[in-house]
């Protein structure tokens, strides 16, 4: 069926997508926690300083008799997103910290699956193909549901030198790039989380060959405060391009 032709109100309708890389302890949970409703789907047992409610993914092992039985962490976190997708609750705001974990959860998952050991026992480029179809194929789903998806990772630095003797410290997400840049198209904003010198912390939202982030809402910052009424009014204000 078609939808009725008329105008939407995006003010009232839009749902933030969101990537947030940086170091440990830079503040990308806490400051996620502060967004409406939210339920954090964590990897890393890192949630003693936030209040929200949480799903632990992990492999969750039980011994029946002689029997044990797995099921492992990439099976629980499906589970939990066609659980979010259904609906039944009232959660606006699903965290997924931290992305790179979910990501090895799903190859630990179709490593077992097809019975391999790497990517390359499964022929040159299938194994790979499989592994990332299995995981974009569910982070679509989250990312296209109608709520506030909020993703997390640690954060790569490289030093990049240069035939000169001159180098760049280059910023990026702690996950491989084909896949970061995937889930980056899928999202309005990928930013880095920075905690300067003075100990202050902000979103830079920079783009360039040496810093991964961006965004497509027309946000005419580069950096903000790392505070949700900051973020909130840059965002409803990027919105009105």
């Amino acid at each position: 069926m078609l939808p009725k032709n008329e105008k939407r109100d995006v003010q009232t309708s839009k749902k933030v997508k969101l990537y947030l890389y940086g170091s440990p302890m830079s503040g990308k949970t806490t400051f996620a926690n502060g967004f409406p409703e939210v339920l954090m789907l964590n990897t890393d047992g890192n949630i003693q300083y936030v209040d929200s409610p949480y799903i632990a993914i992990r492999d969750q092992i039980t011994i029946d008799g002689r029997i044990k039985k797995v099921k492992y962490a990439w099976e629980v976190f499906k589970e939990s997103v066609e659980e979010i997708i259904t609906g039944g609750h009232n959660y606006q705001t699903i965290v997924i910290d931290l992305i790179e974990d979910i990501y090895e959860a799903c190859r630990v998952y179709m490593y077992n699956k097809l019975e391999i050991e790497h990517e390359s026992d499964a022929g040159y480029g299938k194994g790979y193909d499989m592994i990332k179809t299995e995981f974009l194929t569910t982070m679509k789903r989250i990312l296209n549901s109608y709520y506030n998806i909020i993703l997390l990772s640690h954060d790569k630095v490289e030093e990049v030198k240069f035939k000169n003797g001159t180098s760049i410290t280059s910023y990026t997400v702690n996950l491989q790039e084909k896949i970061a840049k995937k889930l980056a198209g899928m999202v309005d904003i990928t930013a880095r989380v920075v905690l300067d010198n003075d100990n202050k912390r902000y979103l830079d939202f920079t783009y360039n060959d040496y810093v991964f982030g961006g965004n497509r809402i027309g946000l005419k910052q580069t950096k903000i405060p790392l505070n949700i009424e900051d973020f909130k009014k840059e965002f409803i204000k990027g919105g009105n391009k």
